[in-house]
């Protein structure tokens, strides 16, 4: 499942997505169990997702259409606000590359600068660091 609110200031509301997708497959790939667990008792069906979920190559095709990557179509200030999301962008640059995530560290933190830019935050880091959490 990932989650999408697109917000911009010139409008007063926000588009919000939900997409559960059918190639997680929950005894092959990392996770964070905590998040797995939570995601269950809200009612993911990682089976059923697996079904009739929505397949990563023809969202990813959406993802690039709409210029989400490499600030296609003049969106120079995309800005991607997560909570605990390093697992999403692992996923999402999966998802977009149709290939496996870098081995290292600096190469993984490269690749997801080359397609999502630089305003990345993870406001669950942000709240530990300031002591929040």
């Amino acid at each position: 499942m990932l989650g999408v609110i697109y917000r911009t200031f010139i409008l007063p509301f926000s588009y919000v997505w939900e997409f559960n997708l059918r190639d997680f497959d929950i005894n092959r790939d990392h996770y964070a169990s905590d998040l797995i667990e939570l995601l269950k008792r809200q009612g993911i069906n990682f089976e059923k997702n697996k079904e009739k979920g929505i397949g990563s190559k023809n969202f990813a095709k959406k993802f690039w259409d709409y210029g989400l990557v490499f600030n296609c179509y003049g969106l120079k200030s995309i800005t991607w606000i997560t909570f605990h999301g390093t697992y999403d962008f692992g996923f999402m640059l999966k998802v977009i590359t149709q290939s496996p995530l870098p081995l290292h560290l600096d190469s993984f933190v490269h690749q997801l600068a080359y397609f999502f830019g630089y305003n990345i935050f993870d406001l669950k880091h942000t709240f530990k660091f300031l002591g929040l959490l």
